[in-house]
């Protein structure tokens, strides 16, 4: 605590400010959970979804979250989705999926081996929807026209056994989470009043504060914030715009989607003439969501040149590794999560030559090739961080490289 003295109109003032020293230990709140005892503001609840142009104007444009009661309805996957239904859809069993385990560890299983052992592992499946699956959730109605549909970026679910939370973080993206079974609750904080004031890990976009139990001392910015607080129940959806910092936790048997768009500049009048022409049902398999399919093709391999001519390359990891990935992305614009990165390089002829197999050990390393290149942590790669990356991160992508080639010698050997 510092003490000041200032003469007012002939008058001794003493000025008490907050220093490095003072002990925010008695504030309301400290050593609880983020948000307790703080200013809490309700979300705006609605009970129909709005048409699109008044979405946009209202809530993505005017930067309010929205919870849409009943809104999760619309799609068949409310009725449909219990774990005998999921667990009969062949197509969907055999899509490999990205889980925590209770022991924080991430790893590849199948989708049926997901349902099998979820509940009894603690699993935490947070990896797009297994295409078998998109016919049966719908794309929400405000984004079917207006030029949304071509800022589509990934869509995800999220599926547990309940009792999982996020630790405090941003998305670069505006979201509209659905919940299909179970119940949600987010703690968001609003990212222009706060921007300035919440600190963020330099390594990503989150923070480092423990969300059960907030020492104000370390953090005492989380002292002087209002919160929002959006109850989320099964059968409704959820707007949230780009950058708003939040905490989501979930409770029972929870499984939500949620679709990732690029906010869009200007909303398209003209677009919403041609309803007729639009998918129906707008079923998520009728869409392209430019972060899984990227523009990689096998043309774009990066290729080696001498004296200006080509060389010929051998099978196996690429030599220039940044300019493999940044490929593997449409534009600046569009991104690449875990599931699209993983996607093209099982579909890479020149890295899985013939008689080569995608075996587990090698979506191990894609996942950690994609932790290396998502500097910010938002399940996003962009060209920006593939261009900016670290010389000791690059090292690490060497490493890996190095790891893939030898499980692809390893097989190349036995053939």
């Amino acid at each position: 605590m510092g003490v000041s003295f200032a003469w007012i109109f002939g008058l001794v003032v003493v000025v008490i400010s907050e220093g490095p020293d003072f002990d925010f230990s008695n504030r309301l709140g400290h050593m609880r959970e983020l948000g307790w005892g703080g200013p809490t503001l309700p979300v705006e609840e609605i009970h129909d979804y709005p048409d699109p142009e008044t979405f946009y104007l209202r809530y993505s444009k005017g930067n309010r979250p929205v919870v849409i009661k009943g809104g999760a309805r619309v799609s068949p996957a409310f009725s449909k989705w219990t774990d005998e239904y999921l667990s009969s859809i062949e197509n969907a069993t055999n899509e490999p999926v990205l889980a925590d385990t209770s022991g924080k560890k991430t790893q590849f299983w199948t989708f049926g081996e997901y349902l099998e052992f979820y509940k009894k592992e603690k699993l935490y499946m947070v990896y797009s929807v297994p295409k078998a699956l998109r016919s049966d959730v719908h794309l929400p109605p405000p984004l079917r026209c207006g030029g949304y549909e071509d800022k589509l970026a990934d869509t995800v679910m999220w599926f547990s056994n309940g009792g999982t939370k996020t630790v405090l973080h941003i998305d670069d993206v505006d979201n509209i989470n659905c919940v299909f079974s179970g119940s949600k609750e987010a703690l968001m904080i609003e990212y222009p009043k706060y921007k300035d004031k919440v600190k963020l890990d330099p390594r990503g976009g989150y923070s480092n504060v423990d969300v059960d139990k907030v020492d104000f001392n370390q953090f005492p910015e989380f002292s002087e914030i209002e919160y929002h607080v959006a109850k989320i129940e099964s059968g409704d959806c959820f707007f949230m715009p780009l950058k708003w910092f939040h905490v989501i936790r979930s409770y029972e048997r929870n499984i939500a989607v949620n679709i990732w768009y690029k906010p869009l500049e200007q909303f398209n009048r003209s677009d919403c003439e041609h309803l007729d022409s639009k998918p129906d049902p707008p079923s998520l398999d009728k869409y392209f969501f430019k972060s899984e399919d990227g523009a990689y093709t096998q043309d774009k391999w990066p290729q080696r040149r001498e004296n200006d001519e080509k060389e010929e390359e051998d099978d196996g990891p690429p030599d220039d590794l940044r300019e493999y990935f940044s490929n593997m992305i449409e534009d600046e614009s569009s991104s690449l999560t875990l599931v699209g990165l993983v996607s093209q390089m099982r579909r890479d002829k020149k890295l899985m030559s013939p008689g080569i197999r995608w075996i587990s050990e090698m979506d191990d390393i894609a996942a950690q090739f994609f932790a290396v290149l998502d500097s910010n942590s938002d399940g996003f790669i962009y060209k920006e961080e593939i261009y900016l990356i670290s010389p000791e991160n690059e090292e690490k992508l060497e490493e890996l490289a190095s790891s893939l080639e030898d499980y692809l010698d390893m097989q190349k050997k036995d053939q």
